[in-house]
């Protein structure tokens, strides 16, 4: 399967450390010391990257044996970075990111083809103390760290694509970076990020529906957990079917504004207890057995 990212690297560090320089000059001497003595001259050096950063070639003066580069870290505007062609020619690597969200997970895997796949967000932000979580790290990402500084100004390249997320259970721990990501209809979000669109082939959670039959005991409305009193009940709303909100349109790319259902998650956990009205929302391990398997996605 391809990656829905479009390629975003030209090439990838082969050495331990690969230091890249501020001109031509000092990138075409550094490649005549290295190619004479195996060692890096520190006149011009800028930076340094490292075995398996991708970069984007620019440039290439291949007499001189060096490339103007744009890669990992390099934010200064336009300025040219050139790297020896000897540091580069190596192949991507699998890129695990643990994302520092506080309490709670935040986990970005990158394959070494392109794939991207997004594993719980952190807490939202207004819960962060630092304001920060997942979405802003992939944000980075996309945005920055994979576009050179003139394609940051470009909208159309703007966008955060993944080939799928996960949210591993429905703690808001877990899956409240995702919303801060989703929901860009939100004016706040939309103001935190500098991509204007996130788009995810797949989206998988622990399963959403409804219990349509409420109870009453000691005069109390109460909404059960079990298959005694729920047997044979269809887990789904009058205006609801539980297949899409558990995963969206499983054949097409989804557009979390307009697909998925990001809002029922939200509601699940914030403001106390998972019920709403007559109906409640339950993860599809608290489904009974006999209607499980409607609720989840297919294995």
């Amino acid at each position: 399967m391809q990656p829905v990212t479009k390629k975003w690297w030209d090439d990838v560090v082969a050495l331990d450390i690969a230091p890249f320089y501020s001109s031509e000059s000092y990138a075409a001497d550094a490649a005549a010391d290295f190619a004479n003595k195996g060692s890096w001259r520190a006149k011009g050096k800028r930076g340094s990257l490292i075995w398996g950063d991708r970069v984007r070639v620019l440039e290439k003066k291949t007499s001189k044996k060096i490339a103007r580069i744009s890669a990992r870290g390099m934010d200064w505007g336009n300025a040219p970075m050139w790297i020896p062609l000897a540091a580069l020619g190596g192949k991507p690597l699998l890129e695990l990111y643990v994302i520092d969200v506080g309490q709670g997970d935040g986990l970005l895997v990158v394959t070494p083809e392109g794939h991207h796949l997004l594993v719980d967000g952190g807490n939202v932000r207004k819960n962060q103390t630092t304001g920060k979580n997942a979405a802003d790290f992939v944000d980075w990402k996309f945005t920055n760290d994979y576009l050179s500084a003139p394609d940051r100004k470009d909208p159309s390249k703007l966008k955060i694509t993944f080939d799928a997320i996960i949210a591993t259970h429905c703690d808001i721990d877990h899956f409240g970076g995702l919303l801060d990501l989703l929901d860009l209809t939100d004016p706040k979000n939309a103001a935190e990020l500098d991509a204007n669109k996130v788009l995810s082939e797949r989206v998988y959670h622990a399963g959403l529906s409804w219990w349509t039959k409420p109870y009453v005991e000691d005069g109390k409305q109460k909404y059960d957990r079990t298959s005694r009193r729920c047997e044979g009940e269809a887990l789904r709303s009058p205006d609801h079917d539980t297949r899409e909100c558990a995963g969206g349109n499983q054949e097409g790319r989804i557009d979390p504004r307009q697909g998925y259902a990001e809002r029922e998650l939200g509601a699940l956990h914030e403001g106390g207890p998972r019920r709403t009205q007559a109906r409640r929302r339950v993860q599809a391990g608290d489904a009974p057995a006999g209607v499980e398997p409607d609720t989840r996605l297919p294995r």
